[in-house]
């Protein structure tokens, strides 16, 4: 079952907060938050992409992980580890999304959809 945004009892405006929810793209409400988090997650990764190409991916990906690593690590440290996977908590589908991007976007655009879908699959497992 799908926690609702306000399930998880922490500031909303912190920046662990901000991180783990992917910028709050995972705060939409809409079904599936891991779909809306990966879809926003191309535009700032498309943006990296065309002014500094894909090394700006590689450094945005290691960014994320460890943002990703350290905001939720506050939140369970304040939370408990019942907050872990959070349905809000997006910002492994924005990691997720930019590492295919990393690959397709030198090829052809077309490979978003194909990226978001592959990813969003993959957070249903």
């Amino acid at each position: 079952m799908h926690m609702k945004v306000t399930d998880v009892p922490y500031p909303k405006m912190s920046l662990p907060y901000a991180l783990a929810s992917g910028f709050y793209s995972g705060c939409l409400p809409i079904a599936t938050r891991g779909t809306a988090g990966s879809v926003l997650s191309c535009f700032p990764a498309v943006i990296l992409w065309l002014i500094w190409g894909n090394f700006a991916l590689f450094v945005g990906i290691l960014g994320l992980f460890f943002a990703g690593w350290w905001s939720i690590s506050v939140i369970e440290g304040q939370l408990g580890s019942k907050f872990h996977d959070a349905s809000v908590f997006v910002i492994d589908e924005w990691a997720g999304q930019w590492i295919c991007l990393t690959f397709a976007l030198p090829f052809f655009w077309q490979a978003w959809g194909l990226g978001a879908v592959i990813v969003s699959l993959l957070s249903f497992a």
